[in-house]
């Protein structure tokens, strides 16, 4: 149980979606959480689905915040929370793929878990084994493979699934496009579809461990959302323990197997993880704060201090500084009193 004295510290990532325009309809869902203190959580809230074109359908969350949308048709939505005479609206487009489920979840009270934010890189499928770079394929397939990752640095995720997946209809060993394909269902909160293509290319690129971490990431992603998936976090400990086989200089590696060890409470080997993560790669910004809500968590004061001066020193122009400054700071209060 989460210790009072610990509930200033920030909240931890929550997850958002977009989706592909894809030609199935009224058969996907929207799931997910809203993020609140409890007694908000017991106060009368309504959660509203909204799409142009169609009646607003409403909900109310669960005693832990969980609600849920069913029989939905592709398109822009638009979520709104009411509670407490406010509103909370999300905007999210959902097209993920026929009978597909999309988590979003919704903070409306910050600092009421005992995490730093922590956001994990996931590898770049264009890194992949030597075999893979000597394929040839059409020129059509290679510009729309482009325009896909240009539409995923535009944010514009729903339009890149689109066409990964016309890349893949007409080139299904396409590593790039499946492992890419991946990662776009993945920030879309698409996590059955996400695994899917993960495992493709894993299939593709047996020697690669950049889809194993990527899979490993996922399922965290998975366990943090709540998705009663008692097993997620143990199947990230274990592709992402077959990751570190095939390559055992990867930091992302050992980052995200400490972190599935943290998600599970077993600190002491999330402590030796994240450190040889660390040893690896001294400036990876995620291990380090990780490391810190590992000592966190055990109430080490003085050692996530360390690292959070630490990451404040290497981290200048960091845009959570000021977060992190305020963090720091009511740590130190902590310690100074032995709590």
């Amino acid at each position: 149980m989460v210790k009072k004295a610990l509930a200033f510290f920030l909240p931890v990532v929550c997850l958002t979606a977009a989706f592909l325009y894809a030609q199935s309809r009224g058969s996907s869902s929207i799931r997910g959480q809203i993020i609140a203190h409890p007694g908000r959580l017991a106060q009368p809230m309504q959660i509203v689905l909204k799409k142009s074109g169609r009646s607003d359908a409403t909900t109310a969350p669960d005693p832990s915040g969980r609600y849920q949308f069913h029989d939905l048709e592709n398109g822009k939505y638009e979520i709104v929370v009411r509670s407490e005479g406010k509103e909370i609206r999300q905007r999210t487009e959902l097209a993920c793929g026929p009978n597909s489920t999309s988590v979003v979840d919704i903070v409306l009270d910050k600092n009421i878990t005992p995490s730093l934010n922590v956001y994990f890189p996931v590898e770049d499928p264009d890194v992949a084994d030597v075999s893979q770079l000597t394929r040839n394929y059409p020129k059509d397939v290679m510009r729309d493979y482009d325009n896909a990752r240009e539409d995923v640095r535009a944010g514009n995720n729903g339009r890149a699934a689109e066409r990964l997946q016309s890349v893949l209809k007409r080139a299904p060993d396409f590593y790039g496009a499946r492992a890419r394909l991946g990662m776009v269902y993945q920030a879309m909160g698409c996590y059955a579809e996400a695994e899917r293509e993960y495992t493709q290319a894993r299939d593709l690129s047996p020697r690669s461990a950049q889809p194993l971490v990527n899979l490993g990431s996922l399922f965290i992603q998975a366990a943090t959302a709540d998705l009663d998936d008692d097993s997620a976090l143990d199947k990230a400990r274990s592709v992402l323990q077959e990751a570190i086989r095939i390559k055992p200089t990867s930091a992302l590696a050992y980052s995200l197997l400490g972190t599935a060890c943290y998600k599970a409470g077993a600190y002491e080997d999330a402590e030796e993880n994240l450190k040889h993560a660390l040893e690896i790669q001294s400036r990876m910004v995620a291990a380090r704060l990780m490391l810190a809500n590992v000592y966190l968590r055990q109430e080490k004061w003085e050692d996530a201090l360390e690292h959070l001066d630490r990451y404040l020193k290497d981290n200048p122009l960091a845009e959570d500084r000021d977060q992190i400054k305020r963090v720091r700071t009511r740590i130190a209060e902590s310690a100074k009193r032995g709590q």
